[in-house]
């Protein structure tokens, strides 16, 4: 798929606000840092390129008038013409959290995380941005517990609405990730890109990254019934059937999972071989998206 790019970008985020105290206070990504936290500059940018921006604000905000955010983007085409864009999102504002909360979404916030802490790791102990992130989350859905949850909910219990049951899950993946946490076997020059890479990718990619996909596959192309690849199963041990073949799916890392199980004539027309024990476990390569 051709998608256009823009090559020398620069990016201010601008906030016309009935308030002069809000404030960009941060903004993740991989781009060149600017003089100020609103200001960056980027090589190059297409659809597909996402940046995080943290707002922050000293006194309350007016919601009858709500807040206007501008962004500005100065760029080049591919044939050199300089162009500038502007995007204007209009905020409602709430002082209460059940309103705030209503529009969370788990994936959101797992990029925002993700992109706010890959930043940090190049200035900052790991140890102390796995705390940071573990108290900041655990303090949100402490304060989702107190003033959100029904009654009816014991003292003990946390329910969370369908958009965020995801979110500890994601957050555990991300705290667990090579970049925070590295394993023996991964080496700086590995960690280093792997940052770069997801710090480029969006929301979309971003979650599929750190909660890969779980496709089941046919053990036959004349199987009768076979399974529907787009349903995608629960990615956890469990789900995993051991006369199946699944496919689990990152955007960068794609792995085929072979149960004990499965038929020897499955396997002769995949590998080439009847005998399990034969297969070649553990092999990983990595693979660019095209």
């Amino acid at each position: 798929m051709l998608t256009e790019c823009c090559f020398k970008l620069l990016v201010m985020p601008l906030l016309a606000t009935v308030s002069t105290d809000l404030r960009v206070s941060g903004c993740y990504g991989l781009f060149v840092p600017g003089p100020s936290p609103g200001h960056v500059t980027m090589a190059t940018i297409d659809r597909w390129t996402t940046l995080a921006v943290e707002l922050a604000h000293s006194r309350a905000l007016d919601e009858t008038r709500g807040v206007v955010i501008q962004v500005v983007l100065s760029y080049c085409v591919q044939t050199g013409e300089r162009r500038t864009r502007v995007h204007t999102l209009t905020l409602r504002c709430s002082h209460q959290l059940q309103d705030a909360f209503r529009h969370y979404q788990a994936q959101t916030l797992l990029t925002f995380y993700c992109k706010k802490m890959y930043c940090a790791v190049l200035e900052r102990p790991l140890q102390e941005l796995r705390e940071e992130l573990q108290t900041e989350i655990t303090e949100a859905l402490a304060s989702y517990r107190k003033h959100c949850c029904s009654a009816s909910v014991s003292a003990g219990q946390l329910v969370l609405p369908q958009y965020l049951r995801a979110l500890p899950v994601y957050i555990n993946s991300l705290r667990k990730s090579e970049v925070l946490l590295p394993g023996l076997r991964s080496s700086v020059h590995q960690r280093l890109q792997q940052r770069c890479q997801v710090l480029s990718m969006d929301t979309c990619s971003t979650a599929t990254h750190f909660y890969p996909l779980l496709l089941p596959l046919p053990l036959s192309v004349d199987s009768s019934n076979p399974p529907n690849p787009e349903e995608a199963l629960r990615c956890s041990a469990a789900s995993l059937e051991p006369r199946g073949l699944y496919l689990v799916h990152a955007p960068l890392t794609l792995l085929l999972w072979v149960g004990t199980q499965v038929p020897a004539c499955t396997l002769v027309e995949l590998f080439n071989t009847s005998c399990f024990s034969s297969l070649p476990s553990g092999e990983v390569r990595n693979y660019c998206n095209g």
